[in-house]
């Protein structure tokens, strides 16, 4: 039987720590072709000598690049692969031991480019291994436009398509933050959305890690850099679908500046509430915030 192939692709940047755990949770899936793409970032600690450890196993790939960040590792990672379908996984991160084997399937009889297969994620504490909480996208997510207002990083738990990936083009390497967001907004564009009630990925929490540390150079990112992508990718969808979003991402800047500019924060909760009044987060979030409590 002829299986096709799944690339997984992993941008790691001094990734010492972690890596040969997610590498394991990759190599032990029941899916039987794979291939792995470490893409290096200008790591100085003993990323690469973990990697190069599996040169014995030829599903492992090793791409070592000047540092420069993790959208363009993941460009790198895809200009390299020469998979069926592609999945990126973070260095510190997991996949649950079916997971390929779980997404693969319905991404076969759906077509592929047909429909974009997604699971469940499931966060769980560093070091203690403890369950926090799991995702449930596959309740929330009905279609392309529900995933503007959505807040955590559906793409790790996807099966894409290398022709999706190939018609909506490369990670947006101006972004530092959120490029995985936007480019899963882009992907939705070419394909449907098909949700499974079980969870692929488990996302290791950890406090100082980039996306747990928060920092006011984040928050202007973040901010601006969504108000210019939204505006393009929104313009010809109806007022409803726009007011839904713009909400979400006043929401979002108002949470990404709660820490640096307590006034600005509120505005931006405001101005969420107002554009669309129908979620009430954004309410509850400003009246926390002016008690004092959030």
């Amino acid at each position: 039987m002829s299986y096709p192939t799944v690339s997984i692709i992993i941008p790691a940047y001094n990734a010492e720590k972690y890596l040969q755990e997610t590498l394991e949770s990759i190599l032990a899936q029941d899916y039987p072709s794979i291939e792995v793409i470490v893409v290096d970032d200008g790591s100085t600690d003993n990323t690469s000598n973990i990697v190069k450890s599996y040169s014995h196993d030829s599903r492992v790939q090793y791409i070592y690049k000047s540092n420069s960040g993790t959208a363009k590792s993941r460009n790198t990672g895809i200009q390299r692969a020469s998979g069926d379908f592609l999945m990126f996984v973070d260095s510190d991160d997991l996949l649950s031991k079916d997971a390929l084997s779980s997404l693969v399937e319905p991404s076969i009889n759906f077509n592929r480019s047909n429909c974009l297969i997604y699971g469940e994620m499931e966060f769980f504490e560093d070091e203690t291994y403890k369950k926090l909480n799991t995702t449930e996208f596959s309740k929330t997510i009905k279609n392309q436009k529900s995933l503007y207002t959505l807040r955590t990083n559906l793409l790790l738990c996807c099966l894409i398509p290398r022709d999706v990936i190939d018609q909506a083009g490369d990670f947006n390497e101006e972004l530092k933050y959120n490029e995985d967001y936007e480019m899963l907004l882009r992907i939705s564009k070419f394909t449907k959305l098909c949700g499974l009630d079980k969870v692929v990925y488990q996302y290791r929490v950890r406090i100082g890690s980039k996306t747990q540390t928060k920092s006011l150079e984040r928050a202007i990112d973040v901010t601006e850099k969504r108000k210019w992508y939204f505006a393009s990718l929104l313009k010809d969808e109806n007022f409803i679908t726009k007011a839904q979003a713009w909400g979400s991402h006043y929401l979002t800047a108002g949470v990404e500046f709660r820490e640096f500019n307590k006034r600005l924060s509120r505005v931006h909760f405001l101005t969420s509430f107002l554009i669309y009044p129908f979620k009430l987060d954004s309410l509850r979030l400003l009246v926390a915030s002016l008690r004092g409590r959030y």
